[in-house]
């Protein structure tokens, strides 16, 4: 989905920029509520844009889901490893161990899926509007 904001700033390569909420704002929580509607997001400054310009960045539709990816699965492997505990070592506290454990390696596995695919999700700046230009 591309959308079209105003950098307010720009520190060490990220930009930060305002835009205005849309109704599938409500869904995915990638950027911070502010009053009156307005949002703010930030990306990477790939094309160099300078606070004041306007510009078209765009956010994959996934990103809506990625909440959901990234509490889901290690909610999963928590509850997955306390069942497997329990039912394996017929302990609450081995389930309980069983379930820490998947959750780290639920972190782990994130943690390297993203630096398999860096970037698939995060938004990406497209282009500087010029004064005129739409």
């Amino acid at each position: 989905m591309e959308e079209t904001g105003l950098v307010v700033d720009v520190k060490g390569g990220i930009a930060k920029v305002e835009f205005f909420k849309k109704p599938l704002c409500k869904k995915c929580g990638l950027c911070r509520n502010t009053e009156n509607n307005k949002m703010y997001l930030e990306i990477e400054n790939t094309l160099g844009a300078k606070p004041g310009d306007e510009v078209v960045f765009e956010i994959m539709p996934s990103s809506a889901g990625i909440s959901a990816l990234i509490y889901g699965i290690p909610s999963v492997f928590l509850i997955l490893g306390v069942l497997l505990g329990i039912s394996l070592f017929h302990s609450e506290i081995y389930g309980f161990i069983l379930g820490l454990v998947f959750l780290i390696v639920s972190f782990i596995l994130t943690k390297f899926c993203n630096k398999l695919f860096p970037g698939i999700f995060l938004p990406k700046m497209k282009k500087i509007i010029k004064a005129g230009e739409k």
